[in-house]
């Protein structure tokens, strides 16, 4: 199984964590709200930034997929 978005942020210690915003374009707090969450998802700029930022452990289809999954599936 692929490591996710959400698994791969959260993997990382605050100060990685920090650097990985910075990169990014964006900030800890957004990512930790906003994108973790799938509450938003962030633009085609913002996620392929995201996708770069992680070093090639998440490609861009690996995001998109993230943030356009089904979450119906995670309610059960």
């Amino acid at each position: 199984m692929s490591t996710t978005f959400r698994d791969y942020f959260l993997s990382l210690s605050k100060k990685e964590q920090q650097a990985f915003a910075d990169t990014a374009g964006t900030t800890t707090n957004y990512i930790r709200t906003h994108l973790i969450t799938r509450y938003k998802v962030p633009r085609r700029e913002l996620m392929s930034r995201l996708s770069a930022a992680t070093n090639g452990h998440i490609d861009v289809t690996a995001m998109t997929n993230f943030f356009y999954a089904d979450t119906e599936n995670h309610h059960a």
